[in-house]
Parts: structure tokens; C-alpha cells; sequence
């Protein structure tokens, strides 16, 4: 999933917005976004997040005078903006579900430790004396470009 620099800033305030307990709205999330849009190219960014299914926009509330439909993080949200490992498959988890679990990588005990990239890819083994760090120059071979060929002479009258 690629998420640019926008979709993610608009993912950190309404995962902050739910931490402390308020659920915005989108004019809330538009105050609170660090950068200047428009309320129509803040809507787009929202459907292509929801289409990844990182928010949920089906509750609407009464808010200032209006029924305002309220922007909230799914748990697969929360996992992608929180930095945990993904909500587990199952009923819920892709709409927010707070009970959801989170799985993340785990480590056997019985696994055996891989120290450096040697370890994995055996054509890296090599010692230190094998590596020069120091600058070398590309000799190139001279170029020789063949003489050009007339296919067919025209004959030019004045």
C-alpha cells in the first residue's frame, strides 16, 4: 500500500483525533491538517484512503447546527499510522473494530541467529582485505565509428 506525504499527514490527525477520544469531522480534519487544501481535494484524498481501507466514514452525527459525517480509523489504520503489525483477519477487522487483535513478527526461540548477510547469501563472504574503498578509474576502449556509406547519388541540375 503507497500512500503519499498528504494521505499520511491526514491519517495522523485522525488517528490522534481518536486516541484522545474525538472522532473529527471533516471540517475539524481540515483546520487541523499542517498544510493549506481545499475541502474538494481534502474529499479525494479521504475516498482513496477509505478505498485501502485505513478510515470509516459511515457514522454520522448532529455537530454544529448539521449532520456531519464522522471520519474514524480502522484498526488496519491504526496499525499502519501506530507503526504496530496488521489487525488479524477476520469479522471487523478492516471496519474498526476495537476488540481487533494485532499480529506482528515473532521470533522462535529455537531459531538459529544469523549475524551479517554473509550468513544468508554465501557469495558475500569475503574477507576484509578483498574490498579496496579507495577510487578507481574506468579505462574505457577508444571508439571507432565506420566510414559512412552513399546508398544511391543524386544527380543535381541547375
Amino acid at each position: 500500500m503507497n500512500l503519499t506525504i498528504k494521505q499520511i499527514e491526514i491519517m495522523k490527525v485522525v488517528v490522534a483525533g481518536a486516541a484522545a477520544g474525538a472522532v473529527v469531522d471533516l471540517d475539524q480534519l481540515l483546520e487541523r491538517l499542517p498544510y493549506a487544501t481545499s475541502k474538494e481535494s481534502l474529499q479525494f484524498s479521504l475516498r482513496a484512503i477509505e478505498r485501502h481501507q485505513l478510515i470509516d466514514r459511515s457514522v454520522a452525527e448532529h455537530r454544529r447546527g448539521r449532520v456531519r459525517r464522522l471520519i474514524a480509523p480502522t484498526a488496519l489504520g491504526h496499525a499502519v499510522i501506530g507503526g504496530t503489525g496488521r489487525p488479524a483477519p477476520g469479522p471487523g477487522a478492516a471496519v474498526g473494530a476495537a476488540a481487533a487483535q494485532v499480529s506482528g513478527p515473532s521470533i522462535k526461540e529455537d531459531a538459529p541467529q544469523v549475524s551479517g548477510s554473509a550468513a544468508l547469501i554465501p557469495e558475500l563472504d569475503m574477507g576484509a582485505a578483498e574490498v579496496s574503498l579507495e577510487p578507481q578509474l574506468l579505462s574505457l576502449p577508444e571508439l571507432t565509428f565506420p566510414e559512412p556509406q552513399v546508398f544511391f547519388e543524386e544527380e543535381i541540375i541547375d
